[in-house]
């Protein structure tokens, strides 16, 4: 017994020790009103859970431990937070009033510094300098904005259309001769703080940081923030800034690095005279959002409304930064693990692996094994595709694994809004060659020259254009439009605050508004990215280029496929058994070569390896396959054109319903609202999908593995949790769905057979997709979720529904009166565009198959019927129901086509269930 004795007075030795130190802690500061949007002054409480604690607190962003502009007060301390009080001269008269405090005790370890920004948005609208403050700083709104007629009842609402952040430090450090506005680019590193405000009541965020000036010293500067553990108490900081955003990666979730990018040559204070405020804030995440999209990785970015200690700042695109903290969070590792370098210079880690890549390109073997091969064709073919200039002897990052083995490098997409240009005197419009690729001394230039002179890449680069510019790829000009038009719609009312705020120093003069400046060149440039690929085609084939080059991609097309007289236009396609598909050679030279297993009918080197099919051939699909085909015409082969094809399977299992982003709904057994997915078993017997597998990802099907015997009951429901948090319980996948859209899909336990699956675009928070009765497996937006119970069905009557990647237009077609046998049933089409030619569109199903530009269709069309809008844009279709019991509880669906600025465009749907 006595040796027991000791285990309590061993642990006495340290539990006494661990109390005391404890003891010592102050408690953390809380604050009875979070950080958010306010009308009227309001009572902030702040308090320690420590008795005889001290709160000790600033108003004017320094920092209370060391300011001599603090005030304290006994904890819980009440302060006053008005926008129009300097509450004893703590504070200049800013907008938005920035509260940093901690708790004090004598004796104990002090809180961490805490801040709190609380903004007044009415106050914001008539910003101007505060007293004493810096006159180097530009700080007013321009009323001429604030109170013209087309913006004045909604730049309140601009204010509040994307998040606000909050960067704050001592007000000497911010707008001083030698502070971060005006010193040279990272010259000076200040500590400070910084959150995320969101207008739409998700909980903000804070995090103390360092702060550098970043890039060129102009009035609206861009900015670095770094988190460093040992100097500012936070190593990273964890918040999902870009759950929002394109590329969103669930599993990363903390930073060490953001950079504030205020957009230098693509916003109003470019040093181009003859950009003459031609901006569009969006191309340089344009550029990045489409690495992501081509490579699966790059750097993510988000947009926000910025305050600089109180002061509105305007628009800006905070980023990640490709640096080794960055690699090692995305690809795994430690930051000492990775080599990182940009056009500035080595930024950490050993060069050895990636100048033995830049001084012996010209080897084969070199490049193949130290490049990410596929990806830098990527990362080249955007530059050339988008235009960009300023590049590749400026502006770029990479970056490789280092240990404990070297791994490939990659390059990163950066500072690329000097693309996609509309204005006089531009030596290229749209896709080029940049002269300086081809014979600068740049590291990019020297591993491009010289991996081009290798077969292999040559047809990797090839592989890669056809790939992301055609069908449904990710360059394709309907789809870099879309990603265009996405961000500009994030941003629209935005710009409203930029134009008050920056708006009077526009290049050349004048006041740069949204509706006579952003508006118009924002159509120009997407104006261009129409017919982008064929210009891109021309420069790669040294057509008509200013300078010639080597011939980049081959004259040789690739085959197409069909089904019947319909090309098939996308990458990868879900069929019934016995689907008929062609292979077909373009052209009337050369021999197409198929694999059926998604290897490449030509082996390295040149040689055929496929089965010579000559023009073409015919199959019928009976089991998943990866059909990949090569044309070969005189010694030259073509792209390869890949189709993946999954064969439907007719389990009824369906995905009925899922919610992308949960702020206000269901919680979780931790109590946490995350995303859901529901299952539901349409069958008439209990289902057993244990083993089967749920995926946001479409190429990687067996993601997530449903639990063994996990039984969805005969009309029951399933629900999982898509938080990425396994140990949370068994039905908690290891994904999570992004809010800016993707995919949800349920395989087989093999992976071949796709079970169901759909691919959704960007949500709204709180409003769930799901299918009902009377639709099929069309897609509504439920405003009102339904989690663990079946949907409910449709009611007799009329339901609009829309493609999720569906266009603004200032168009509605809506349903009109009842839907009764024997009555006249009616669809009405409201345009402010008269006597213009409309079809409708009439079906008894819905589908949802993209046409690119033109939208989605989202009816199964029977007929159609022709009409004109009358003078006042309207058109009706009327249909007289038969009296007929057939006629009972039958949907109609209806979508009309419109002629819009010279383009067709599909409007949303209604779909009509007749009355009993």
């Amino acid at each position: 017994m006595p040796r027991f004795s000791l285990v309590p007075s061993f642990l006495a030795c340290f539990l006494v020790p661990f109390a005391a130190l404890s003891a010592q802690q102050v408690g953390d500061t809380a604050f009875s009103i979070n950080r958010g949007f306010f009308d009227q002054p309001i009572d902030v409480v702040v308090s320690s859970p420590t008795a005889g604690a001290t709160v000790r607190y600033t108003l004017d962003g320094s920092d209370p431990t060391n300011s001599s502009n603090r005030a304290e007060g006994a904890s819980p301390l009440t302060i006053r937070i008005d926008p129009a009080s300097t509450n004893g001269n703590l504070r200049g008269l800013t907008p938005a009033v920035t509260l940093r405090a901690y708790a004090w005790k004598a004796g104990m370890t002090s809180t961490d510094v805490d801040t709190q920004t609380y903004i007044f948005v009415d106050r914001v609208l008539r910003q101007t300098r505060p007293s004493g403050l810096s006159t180097n700083a530009d700080c007013d709104m321009d009323q001429n904005v604030a109170n013209d007629g087309r913006y004045r009842d909604r730049l309140r609402g601009d204010m509040l259309s994307i998040p606000s952040m909050s960067v704050v430090t001592h007000t000497d450090q911010m707008f001083g001769g030698n502070g971060l506005l005006n010193a040279a680019a990272s010259a000076i590193e200040v500590p400070g703080s910084i959150e995320i405000i969101y207008p739409d009541g998700r909980r903000g965020d804070q995090a103390n940081c360092g702060i550098k000036p970043h890039s060129h010293v102009l009035r609206k500067r861009s900015l670095r923030v770094y988190f460093r553990g040992s100097q500012y108490g936070v190593g990273r900081w964890k918040h999902d800034l870009f759950a929002d955003a394109d590329g969103a990666d669930a599993r990363v979730r903390s930073f060490d690095t953001l950079v504030l990018r205020a957009g230098v040559n693509d916003n109003l204070q470019s040093a181009y005279d003859n950009r003459n405020g031609r901006a569009t804030y969006v191309i340089d995440q344009v550029g990045r959002s489409s690495q992501l999209a081509m490579s699966g990785f790059g750097l993510r970015g988000t947009y926000v409304h910025l305050y600089l200690n109180g002061l509105y700042w305007g628009l800006y695109n905070p980023t990640e930064r490709a640096d080794e903290g960055f690699t090692a969070a995305h690809f795994g590792g430690t930051e000492t693990d990775w080599f990182a370098i940009n056009h500035g210079g080595e930024l950490g880690g050993d060069p050895t692996h990636y100048r033995g890549l830049v001084g012996n390109a010209q080897q084969w073997n070199v490049v193949r094994d130290r490049l990410d091969v596929e990806a830098f064709a990527d990362y080249i073919l955007y530059y050339c595709f988008s235009g960009g200039g300023d590049w590749p002897t400026n502006n770029w990052y990479a970056g490789n694994r280092v240990w404990p083995t070297p791994g490939r490098v990659r390059y990163f997409v950066w500072d690329a809004e000097d693309a996609f240009i509309r204005m006089p005197g531009r030596a290229n419009d749209g896709a080029w060659i940049h002269p300086d690729l081809v014979s600068s001394n740049a590291d990019i230039a020297r591993v491009w020259t010289s991996a081009d002179d290798h077969l292999e890449f040559r047809m990797a680069f090839a592989d890669r254009v056809y790939l992301h510019c055609f069908e449904d790829g990710a360059l394709s000009d309907a789809a870099v439009q879309q990603r265009f038009d996405r961000l500009c719609r994030q941003i629209d009312g935005a710009v409203v605050g930029e134009s008050a705020r920056w708006g009077r120093y526009k290049g050349g003069g004048g006041l740069w508004t949204r509706d006579g400046d952003w508006v118009p060149y924002r159509d120009s440039v997407r104006a261009l990215m129409n017919g982008n690929v064929q210009r891109l085609l021309n420069a790669l084939r040294n057509v008509n280029v200013p300078v010639p080059h080597p011939k980049y991609y081959p004259d040789t097309e690739p085959p197409v496929f069909r089904s019947g007289p319909t090309a098939l236009t996308l990458g990868a396609l879900t069929v019934p058994m016995n689907f008929p598909l062609r292979v077909e050679r373009v052209g009337g030279n050369g021999s197409v070569f198929i694999t059926l297993d998604g290897t490449d009918p030509r082996a390295v080197g040149g040689a055929a390896r496929g089965s010579n099919v000559g023009a073409a051939i015919d199959l019928a699909v009976t089991t998943p396959m990866v059909v990949s085909a090569r044309t070969l015409h005189n010694g030259e082969w073509s792209p390869l054109h890949r189709l993946r094809v999954t064969v439907l399977s007719e389990l009824p299992v369906e995905i009925h319903e899922f919610l992308a982003s949960n702020t206000t709904g269901l919680r979780d057994e931790a109590g946490e609202r995350d995303d859901w997915i529901e299952i539901l078993n349409r069958g008439t017997t209990p289902i057993d999908l244990g083993g089967y597998h749920l995926t946001d990802d479409a190429g990687s099907p067996t993601k997530w593995r449903l639990p063994a015997s996990t039984v969805v009951p005969a009309g029951g429901t399933l629900l999982v949790f898509a938080d990425d948090q396994v140990t949370q319980g068994p039905l908690h996948a290891n994904f999570r769905l992004s809010a800016n859209g993707e995919t949800v899909a349920l395989f087989d336990p093999s992976g071949t057979f796709l079970v169901d699956g759909v691919q959704f675009g960007p949500q709204a928070a709180d409003v769930a997709w799901g299918r009902i009765e009377g639709l099929g497996r069309t897609w509504v937006a439920l405003a009102t979720p339904t989690p663990r119970q079946p949907n409910q069905p449709t009611p007799c009557g009329h339901i609009s529904y829309a493609a999720t990647t569906a266009p603004r237009l200032p168009i509605t077609l809506q349903g009109v009166g009842s839907v009764t046998p024997g009555e006249q049933w009616m669809v009405r089409l409201r345009t402010p565009l008269p006597a213009i030619p409309i079809a409708f569109m009439v079906g008894m199903q819905p589908v949802h198959l993209s046409l690119g530009a033109v939208g989605t269709l989202l009816v199964n069309p029977l007929f159609v019927v022709p009409a004109f809008t009358d003078a006042e844009g309207q058109a009706n279709l009327n249909v007289t129901l038969p009296s007929h019991k057939t006629v009972r509880q039958q949907v109609l669906c209806v979508q009309a086509l419109v002629p819009v600025g010279g383009t067709l465009v599909l409007t949303d749907a209604v779909a009509s269930r007749v009355c009993p």
